[in-house]
């Protein structure tokens, strides 16, 4: 899939009426054209098995999507030697902690928790497995952690700053935001 020149169809879709929809063609699924890993040739045969399935429910039964970016206050004070590991990380300008709500009710503390990482090369992967590895060691065992890098246009980042303070922004952070 080289060459993406070509008849494009923008769907917006659940994955399984996307699937169901295609199966008959001859194509191409691109999730976004400017990376070359999101170009996906689709597989007949695990199409055909994935359609076979019964069709997931809705996002609102499975659970609401929403993320919630702050942790609960009785939280803040396991969290903070994560803070301070975060903090004495140079290639790390801002880290937000956000989960999705649990579709049962959970004693308090447990929950699955990711750290999403604003790095100062937002295309340095190394850091990830260290930061989830960590926030693993240093937190209560009843929290699970994975990492993500986030990569926005400055604008983006601005607008989640503000509606959402980062867990940890570098000294100089709110100074390197380009203001609008």
């Amino acid at each position: 899939m080289e060459d993406l020149a070509g008849e494009y169809t923008q769907i917006a879709s659940t994955g399984f009426a996307l699937l169901g929809w295609l199966s008959p063609f001859d194509a191409d699924l691109v999730i976004n054209a400017g990376l070359p890993e999101c170009q996906l040739q689709l597989d007949p045969d695990l199409v055909e098995i994935l359609l076979e399935r019964p069709e997931p429910p809705p996002a609102n039964e499975a659970g609401s999507g929403d993320v919630v970016f702050d942790p609960p206050d009785e939280l803040r004070e396991s969290l903070a030697p994560l803070h301070d590991f975060l903090s004495a990380q140079p290639e790390v300008r801002a880290a937000w902690l956000f989960t999705a709500p649990p579709e049962a009710a959970l004693p308090p503390g447990h929950g699955a928790y990711t750290i999403g990482l604003l790095m100062a090369d937002p295309e340095d992967e190394r850091f990830l497995d260290k930061a989830a590895i960590m926030a693993k060691a240093l937190t209560p065992v009843e929290m699970e952690w994975s990492s993500m890098l986030l990569m926005a246009d400055g604008a983006s980042i601005e607008k989640m700053a503000t509606r959402h303070r980062p867990f940890y922004a570098a000294p100089g952070f709110a100074k390197s935001r380009p203001s609008h």
